[in-house]
């Protein structure tokens, strides 16, 4: 997991450098006028999900695990918490799916590190970290319009 300012995105060499600089080109250009749903950045190993929607409180949210991809999370309006753990006994409540690459575990709080988002953060989940992002933030319930930048695992370093 990754969590800084967007400013410092490319001094991680996580990805590959074609990889890097597809995604930090993308991320120069977005802005609130991006559409909602699916923008195509290199076919299926590199692609943005544009996303508005409400955060919700934490009692009614679940980690997500991810197998192939890896999320960058990033706000364009708004700030939401993301929680995350490295906890590896919590419980999975449904089982990994390969469309979708996406398995889903309850919440425990006595293991869990929140992270406020706000614009200008992004975090990295790398596949198989647990991570539980669109939850209401320090600051209450907002308006949320974001990117998750989805990798695909074959173009980490």
């Amino acid at each position: 997991m990754i969590f800084d300012s967007l400013k410092n995105f490319a001094k991680y060499s996580v990805f590959t450098d074609d990889a890097t600089k597809k995604i930090s080109e993308f991320i120069a250009k977005a802005d609130l006028n991006l559409p909602i749903g699916r923008n195509e950045i290199d076919g299926d190993k590199l692609f943005a999900s544009v996303q508005s929607y409400t955060t919700r409180d934490l009692s009614a949210s679940v980690y997500e695990v991810h197998h192939e991809y890896v999320d960058i999370q990033l706000i364009l309006a708004g700030e939401e918490s993301i929680y995350y753990t490295t906890d590896e006994k919590v419980e999975e409540t449904k089982a990994y799916a390969a469309e979708g690459d996406c398995a889903l575990y309850a919440f425990k709080k006595e293991t869990a590190t929140m992270l406020n988002l706000q614009v200008g953060d992004f975090a990295v989940f790398l596949p198989y970290e647990l991570h539980m992002p669109c939850v209401d933030s320090v600051n209450g319930k907002k308006e949320i319009r974001k990117i998750v930048v989805k990798i695909h695992k074959s173009l980490l370093k």
